[in-house]
């Protein structure tokens, strides 16, 4: 149930020029999904009247793209959270590997979204394209803090950063991380200039977190759709294809990828273009 006003919101007028996909911040309070889709008119009633345009307006400059988030790396019997730094603790787990570990990914080339299906499949040449070169690699992910966007990496470990970049740079990637004893730092694809480099807090987990409320829970997640109403429908639909997204980010040592619980089966219709770690940027008024 929306518990705003439908006076708040007022129609926004997408220019024709722009085709690309825009965002909107939901303005439900109870809302979890945090940013919708624009697209051919839908979640006009959810949606902030500020839209976030990508990219032509509101993309986050590479070097704040690359600066923020977390990162974690699973290595099948322990999951690492790699979170910056507070200031206020040492890093609580001591880095598990002898070598400095480069987390790279496939996902939103050239610093534009792509949908959920071509960045799996980029994600998964990747993956084959370290394992011919001759090295392993260890499932990963990208993250905002507050899980607005989360993108599929990969963590390998006997890389150096030449390797690393070059990898990148195949990949259409503007950078990519290298994860030592306390530091995680991003580097620029092409030149190897230090975009930033930061202390963090390292956390050692028995299983990866559920995505939908990134908290240590044991039971599967449940999703508050219904099959009464259309907006429960909606909301319903919407979740399910936010917590497919997720999934494909982030995993999960819950559920494993299975269904959630809930009443009501939906296919899950969005967000076709996930946020990334690009945006949505500043917002701006249509």
């Amino acid at each position: 149930m929306r518990t705003d006003s439908p006076s708040s919101y007022k129609t926004v007028v997408v220019p024709e020029v722009y085709d690309g996909p825009l965002y909107a911040a939901c303005r439900m309070s109870a809302c979890q999904v945090r940013w919708h889709l624009w697209q051919n008119g839908a979640e006009r009633e959810l949606a902030d009247p500020y839209v976030a345009e990508w990219p032509v307006i509101g993309l986050r400059p590479i070097e704040r793209a690359w600066r923020e988030g977390a990162v974690r790396v699973d290595t099948g019997g322990v999951v690492y959270d790699v979170r910056p730094s507070t200031g206020t603790s040492d890093e609580q787990t001591s880095h598990p590997f002898q070598q400095p570990v480069h987390i790279l990914t496939a996902w939103n080339p050239d610093c534009r979204p792509a949908d959920l299906t071509t960045n799996v499949a980029a994600g998964k040449r990747l993956e084959q394209t370290v394992q011919n070169l001759g090295h392993s690699w260890l499932p990963a992910s990208g993250y905002g803090t507050d899980l607005p966007w989360a993108e599929r990496s990969i963590a390998v470990v006997d890389l150096d950063d030449d390797q690393a970049q070059e990898l990148a740079e195949q990949f259409s990637q503007p950078a990519f991380l290298r994860w030592t004893a306390h530091h995680l730092a991003a580097i620029r694809t092409g030149t190897g200039d230090l975009i930033g480099e930061g202390t963090v807090s390292v956390t050692a987990l028995d299983r990866r977190p559920c995505p939908m409320s990134d908290k240590p829970v044991e039971k599967v997640c449940r999703n508050p759709g219904g099959p009464w109403v259309s907006s429960a429908i909606s909301y319903g639909s919407f979740w399910a294809g936010k917590r497919k997204t997720l999934l494909a980010a982030l995993g999960c040592g819950v559920c494993h990828g299975g269904p959630a619980d809930g009443i009501g089966t939906y296919a899950g219709v969005g967000p076709r273009f996930p946020p990334s770690r690009y945006g949505p940027g500043t917002s701006n008024s249509a």
